[in-house]
């Protein structure tokens, strides 16, 4: 199964300077303008462990200004240059140490590693970045729209990925609610959880 770090594993850090094209944006806008995404080649694994086998991630932490949240149903994150700070001053055009880093899987587990620098480019047809890691380059294209959820307002989702435009009351008595604790899956202090309602 896919656990996360094992102790003692043969390292899967980068060693080398990356070109990496992103085919997936995933993440939330949270209000106050802060952004949290992750740049991706499979996405993040809605059924299970947040981390899918052989892949990698791209986790960014940003503050941004001036954002248009669309009535509550999906963010764009603003064009512009975004910096990496490292104090964690949360300012406005920044992208944290907190909260971002790079992940890469294999078919057991995941290491995950902090940037140690770093920019990012946001225009309205895609974005790169561009961050230091273990003391190599990586560079991230991702060509697409950059919105994402919107959460601000207690609810939202990314355009295209649902047919469920309003509120919708459903009855639950004959299914079964599963609560899975998944842990730090990120390793940025947060607990994870997964839930799933299904018929019984």
């Amino acid at each position: 199964t896919f656990e996360g770090h094992v102790d003692g594993m043969k390292s899967i850090a980068p060693s080398e300077d990356t070109y990496f094209e992103a085919k997936k944006l995933e993440g939330e806008y949270y209000g106050d303008g802060n952004f949290y995404f992750a740049l991706s080649d499979n996405g993040i694994n809605t059924d299970g462990d947040i981390f899918r086998q052989n892949s990698s991630y791209y986790v960014v932490n940003l503050y941004a200004e001036n954002v248009n949240t669309h009535g509550g149903s999906y963010a764009i994150i603003p064009s512009g240059t975004y910096t990496f700070d490292a104090n964690d001053t949360f300012e406005d055009n920044t992208f944290s140490n907190d909260g971002s880093f790079y992940a890469i899987s294999n078919d057991n587990s995941y290491e995950a590693f902090s940037y140690q620098d770093g920019t990012l480019e946001v225009t309205s047809s895609g974005m790169t970045l561009t961050v230091t890691i273990n003391g190599y380059e990586h560079t991230v294209k991702y060509h697409g729209k950059p919105i994402v959820s919107d959460l601000s307002s207690g609810g939202g989702t990314q355009p295209d990925d649902t047919t469920l435009t309003g509120n919708y009351t459903c009855d639950f008595s004959r299914h079964n609610l599963r609560a899975f604790l998944m842990g730090d899956a990120l390793d940025i202090g947060l607990m994870y959880w997964q839930i799933i309602i299904e018929p019984s």
